[in-house]
């Protein structure tokens, strides 16, 4: 509320009491102060807006969390919470390297003017110019090249979970005319869906029984498609499963079903070469509630972002993750703790809804520094 004011100069809510008490529990979101000032510092506005979130989900976790957003405004610092634009992050750079950027366009001026600098201040004028120059290509690069490669893996998912469930469903159909109590009904159907998908880790029938209560749940009330993908971990691995229910004489009886491991499957979706060799890039995914379907390193892949104890200490890759969910793509930056180095990246995200409940994150990063601790 008082941050809303110090932006607007007003209050959000008007009126008494049990008008402001509807407008809190309304489903109406909290009012935009971007909207009232058009002036306000739009990473403050992000702060806000962040703040006043109705779902206690979607707020700061804490006011420490929220107060470090706002030090990092005073300071002059990336605002994680905030989706900048190419346009912003260029001219961030340049605000915070005026003094080279001012070098650069000075050494350049004065050897165009022929004022006759030695070969050593040639030498230095050309180094910081490329210096400059190549700062300002590895923003504007990282950023273009992430969010291009981000919507190439969404568009591939999407088109490949979509032609999957369409697959899924035909055989349902099938099935659902056998008498699946005779394994030979059933197997050439199983084998058919296997050889259109090898590195698929198994297709299977199953009574309805055999899964959760909360799986069927929507199966059980209704013949709806199910058309999202489950992670479940056993044994310690995480598998991801597509399922689709089978009907028999008006009633859900079984479900078909194909496992995949994400480690084996998912990587043959993403572009084989990243497009910025001498930078190492990285790819994971991430479900709508934090938990992590794939990443290159084992070590985090079914863990949840936001729950993981070892996250903890990288609150910009917390505010990060927090900012995947609000919007459905966008441009970041983040930083995390690995081996006692401080790793920073430039990531772009892109969304794919399967419903819209649920939905995964492609994250394509770039680390453009490796600071020891």
């Amino acid at each position: 509320m008082i941050l809303f004011r110090l932006l607007t100069g007003g209050l959000p809510y008007g009126g008494g009491l049990e008008t402001i008490a509807k407008h809190l529990t309304g489903n109406a979101p909290s009012p935009n102060p971007g909207k009232y000032e058009k002036t306000a510092p739009p990473e403050l506005v992000a702060v806000c807006n962040k703040a006043m979130q109705k779902d206690p989900h979607l707020r700061f976790a804490d006011a420490q969390e929220m107060a470090e957003q706002l030090k990092a405004f005073r300071d002059g610092r990336v605002v994680n919470i905030y989706a900048y634009s190419r346009q912003e992050l260029l001219r961030r750079f340049l605000n915070r390297n005026k003094t080279l950027v001012f070098m650069s366009l000075a050494l350049l001026a004065a050897i165009l003017a022929g004022a006759g600098f030695s070969v050593h201040y040639a030498l230095a004028m050309k180094q910081a110019k490329h210096q400059v120059e190549n700062s300002l290509a590895t923003v504007t690069t990282f950023s273009e090249t992430a969010q291009k490669q981000a919507q190439v893996v969404a568009t591939a998912i999407k088109q490949g979970t979509s032609q999957l469930f369409e697959d899924l469903h035909n055989a349902a159909a099938q099935l659902s005319k056998l008498n699946l109590a005779e394994p030979g009904n059933v197997q050439p159907i199983l084998d058919k869906l296997q050889s259109l998908y090898p590195k698929f880790e198994r297709f299977s029938v199953k009574p309805i029984g055999a899964i959760s209560s909360a799986t069927s749940a929507g199966w059980r009330s209704s013949a709806q498609e199910f058309s999202a993908p489950t992670a479940e971990t056993q044994d310690g691995h995480l598998n991801v499963y597509f399922r689709v229910p089978v009907m028999q004489e008006g009633q859900i009886s079984h479900f078909l079903e194909a496992q995949i491991q994400p480690e084996r499957v998912l990587p043959e979706l993403f572009p084989m070469t990243a497009e910025i060799p001498v930078h190492a890039r990285d790819i994971w995914i991430m479900a709508n509630d934090g938990l992590i379907v794939f990443d290159k390193n084992s070590r985090y892949q079914g863990s949840n972002l936001f729950l993981d104890p070892r996250n903890q200490q990288s609150p910009s890759l917390l505010a990060f993750g927090h900012l995947t969910l609000t919007d459905e793509d966008g441009i970041g930056y983040y930083s995390f703790i690995e081996d006692n180095h401080e790793i920073f990246k430039i990531a772009a995200w892109e969304r794919v809804e399967f419903t819209p409940s649920k939905s995964w994150l492609v994250i394509v990063n770039y680390s453009y520094m490796d600071k020891p601790r």
